[in-house]
């Protein structure tokens, strides 16, 4: 895209993310330039979740098409052949004919030879199928040959018959159809009563083969079954449940919004069209971390973020990509999937998937805040005040030290280097203790709640004053007269620098305003005050007194420098509160101050330490009478026990939860005549901090209803005891 004629990337690590040193234009972007089809013999990019890094053989962007890539030889479906489906064998897995899968010599002879089509009628339980495309000749050279398989369900004949089309179509497209955007990479934690989410912005960076880089939205899924079929009650027009209904909807602010206007499967033709179209959002704009507090402690959840591409309609995005003539498109989705064993029991995760069970706290946890020494404003002259709110309380990094810092234009650099800024531009987010930045913000806006403001499990927000005369701290600091300086500034005339300034009231002559009027006091710059500098100024005397400061006055203050610009104007007089018999003119010696409100600049600096999200040995022996069971008492079922999806598995797994524990102990239960049922040892994790216990003895037997007893010992800490009641 430079022209450089190389393939440039930023990304050295290929992790998607923007590492330390890698930033070499200093744009704060991680500029990726796109490969296309130029990937290499292996045919992946980084667009891949599975990218390897640059092929050995420097296939990639070498900008030769090689065997391997896109579209070219072999991975070329126009230069392929079609064998079609020569052969299907259905049959119950149940049924014993004398022959199947064990048998080689049936199943080669009969199953797979070409011409054979036949399903074995009466069936009701699970089935087996073969199928066959053949006979293929390979050439003696020839080791390798690839296969493109579709395998359609549907939840009636019409619907099969409907994914058929889809397919086809697809392949008849050489694959060229729409991509899905990149999966995010999900991190979650459970905390007490709520769940913390986030993900990269590597699927914001996806490119379509066809439609460019049309990436939109996220949408947030949450579900107490791994499938997510708890959530997909979004139907089509037939009835047929087809999309996972989202509690949250992340998109661009782009003026795209409400349902698509392509509805899905319509771009194929009538037969296809579902009778539905994506939500696209509110024009919410995009975000990478979301809190859930809809949830219960101890519960399972599962959550997934899928990444949403924009789909094609040239009513909205005629320029989406540099190819002509391009056909509407519904919206497509990245994949979400968590695989499950026989007994419904999660066993891999997809990226952007994630298992949460939020938990009360181990017993001695300290809430995260800022130490005991508040916000410090370490540096500079601004007015406004920062405020640190916790985010995410188990991201909090206990006694590390932090400094928020700030940019200005350098726009009124130019009347006075030595003296004056500009206008805010950033913020910086810094860590002291490791010595790296946390956060960049560009454009950084007042009381802002955003994710450009998180750092290390806290949000930063800002106030920062908009330069202007500060009336409330205006006022003489040495002398009784009660006249007034009020603003009286014009912008575009004035600066409105953000400085304090004092009239010193002298004798008559004291200073000369560089209009020649002689005047009885002195303007000074005291904004520093080990360096405060007289001022040039402007005095228009009038009435009553000559050269003296009093009502009716007025006074323009300006830089020092030969460029003489205006900075700001005042008038005095006496409030309207004031009698005029009670007026009170300045005496020599008087000191009226100036005050102005002053935004963040180069020179302002906040520092503050972090503390808590630590265990206390003090503070959990004051916990251990918070240690309790959940249910209390057990009746026949405990709602949080995982679900069970396989019959045959039975009733399922059976637990008691012993909340609020101690990172380390260990809990003996007894039956009420004192017998020992069994020991349990406790060691804490961030993933689960509470203990499950499945009503089993130390003998593996399940336990009889009663009353029971249970003694927690921790080391150091000390002991609880309490009971439960268990009713079968």
């Amino acid at each position: 895209l430079n022209l450089s004629g190389v393939w440039d990337t930023e990304d050295l690590n290929y992790n998607g993310i923007l590492d330390p040193g890698e930033d070499l234009n200093e744009n704060g972007l991680l500029d990726i330039e796109p490969l296309n089809d130029d990937l290499g013999s292996d045919g992946l990019g980084p667009q891949f979740l599975e990218y390897p890094g640059p092929d050995a053989d420097g296939t990639e962007a070498n900008g030769i098409p090689d065997l391997g890539e896109p579209d070219f030889e072999f991975a070329d479906n126009d230069e392929s052949d079609q064998v079609g489906l020569t052969s299907f064998f259905l049959r119950s897995t149940q049924a014993n004919f004398g022959y199947g899968g064990r048998n080689d010599e049936h199943f080669w002879t009969v199953e797979t030879k070409p011409g054979t089509f036949e399903i074995v009628p009466g069936y009701t339980q699970d089935i087996s199928f073969t199928y066959g495309s053949g006979y293929i000749q390979f050439n003696a050279q020839e080791r390798t040959h690839r296969y493109a398989i579709a395998l359609l369900f549907g939840n009636d004949f019409d619907d099969i018959l409907r994914n058929k089309r889809t397919m086809q179509e697809i392949y008849d497209k050489d694959y060229n159809f729409a991509k899905p955007p990149l999966q995010p990479l999900l991190t979650a934690f459970g905390d007490d009563g709520r769940v913390f989410l986030s993900w990269d912005s590597r699927a914001e960076r996806s490119r379509d083969p066809i439609y460019g880089q049309d990436f939109e939205a996220y949408y947030i899924y949450k579900s107490t079954d791994p499938t997510f079929n708890q959530i997909k009650t979004i139907t089509d027009a037939y009835g047929n449940p087809l999309l996972f209904k989202p509690i949250a909807i992340f998109d661009k602010k782009n003026g795209l919004k409400g349902p698509h206007p392509v509805r899905i499967g319509s771009e194929i033709g009538g037969d296809s069209d579902l009778g539905i179209a994506y939500n696209m959002g509110t024009d919410s704009g995009l975000e990478h971390n979301y809190v859930d507090t809809d949830v219960t402690n101890g519960r399972t959840y599962y959550y997934a973020v899928a990444s949403i591409d924009q789909g094609y309609h040239p009513d909205f995005w005629p320029d989406i990509s540099e190819k002509k003539d391009l056909l509407p498109i519904s919206p497509t989705e990245s994949p979400v999937n968590i695989q499950i064993d026989p007994l419904g029991r999660p066993i891999a995760f997809d990226p952007n998937t994630a298992e949460v069970i939020p938990t009360e706290h181990s017993a001695g946890w300290r809430e995260p805040q800022v130490s005991s020494e508040g916000i410090e404003h370490v540096a500079g002259l601004g007015t406004g005040y920062i405020r640190v709110e916790v985010f995410n309380p188990l991201l909090i990094k206990s006694g590390y030290r932090y400094r928020v810092e700030f940019e200005d234009d350098g726009s009124l650099a130019r009347y006075d280097s030595l003296n004056y800024t500009g206008n805010l531009i950033r913020m910086t987010i810094s860590s002291l203790t490791e010595n790296t930045n946390l956060a960049i913000i560009d454009d950084p806006q007042n009381d802002e709640i955003s994710e450009r403001y998180l750092a290390d499990g806290f949000r930063v927000i800002m106030h920062t004053d908009t330069t202007a005369f500060d009336p409330e701290n205006t006022g003489w600091i040495s002398g009784n007269s009660q006249m007034m300086a009020y603003d009286i500034s014009n912008p575009g005339q004035e600066l409105f620098v953000p400085r304090d300034y004092e009239i010193r009231i002298m004798e008559f002559g004291a200073d000369t305003s560089f209009n020649r009027r002689p005047a009885n006091f002195q303007i000074w710059d005291v904004t520093d005050p080990e360096n405060p500098f007289k001022l040039s100024f402007l005095y228009i005397d009038n009435l009553p007194e000559f050269g003296i400061l009093d009502e009716g006055d007025i006074i323009t203050l300006y830089n020092n420098p030969s460029e003489r610009k205006s900075l700001w104007r005042f008038k005095f007089d006496y409030p309207s509160t004031v009698d005029t018999s009670d007026w009170i003119p300045p005496q020599q010696g008087d000191v009226l101050k100036i005050v102005t409100k002053k935004s963040f600049d180069r020179h302002d600096a906040f520092e503050f330490t972090m503390v808590g999200n630590d265990y206390s040995n003090e503070k959990a022996k004051s916990d251990l009478d918070n240690i309790y069971t959940v249910p209390d008492p057990y009746i026949a079922v405990n709602p949080l026990e995982r679900k069970v999806f396989n019959p045959e598995e039975g009733r399922g797994d059976r637990k008691i939860d012993f909340v609020n524990l101690p990172r380390v102990c260990t809990i003996r239960i007894f039956t009420s005549s004192g017998r020992l049922v069994r020991t349990l040892q406790h060691s804490a994790s961030e993933k689960n901090r509470r203990l499950s216990w499945d009503l089993r003895t130390r003998d593996g037997l399940e336990i009889a209803h009663g009353i029971y007893f249970y003694v927690v010992e921790a080391p150091g800490i000390g002991t609880k005891t309490g009971k439960f009641a268990v009713i079968k």
